[in-house]
């Protein structure tokens, strides 16, 4: 199984339950051979203290590698790049963390991001609406009483 997770936590060191049970849940997968992966955000400098304090602690040893995301802000201005850090975990664990503040920048600001997000997002998920009574190119009825 391949499980991405979507953490919605700003922050590597959040320190919420529902982010450590998630990462427990990502580790207890890993360990079962199931390949996953966490999507999160991360403040600027955070990714050098998190991998520092991960070999402090000498429990696990982390690789990084990092990239540039360019995102289109809007058509008339210009590109915001976006940090993106890729740790993975000895244990199997990746993450893929993005720049927060960037990222924001990329929607218009933090006031704005939410509301740009959810238009976006709808664009992509939203179907356009068919007329079930007439049979659909297959010869089959798309009529469900």
């Amino acid at each position: 199984m391949r499980v991405f997770l979507i953490q919605t936590a700003r922050g590597l060191f959040s320190s919420s339950g529902g982010y450590k049970a998630n990462i427990c849940l990502l580790r207890h997968l890993a360990s079962r051979g199931h390949a996953v992966r966490q999507l999160c955000y991360f403040h600027e400098n955070e990714v050098e203290d998190y991998v520092q304090k991960l070999a402090q602690a000498a429990k696990h040893d982390v690789r990084l590698r990092r990239r540039t995301l360019q995102m289109r802000k809007g058509n008339d201005t210009a590109d915001v790049k976006v940090n993106v850090a890729q740790l993975t975990m000895e244990d199997g664990v990746e993450i893929i963390a993005l720049e927060k503040e960037a990222f924001d920048a990329a929607f218009g600001g933090k006031e704005n991001l939410h509301n740009e997000m959810t238009r976006e997002t709808a664009g992509y998920i939203e179907v356009p609406r068919y007329n079930m009574s007439q049979p659909c190119k297959h010869g089959l009825s798309k009529n469900i009483r």
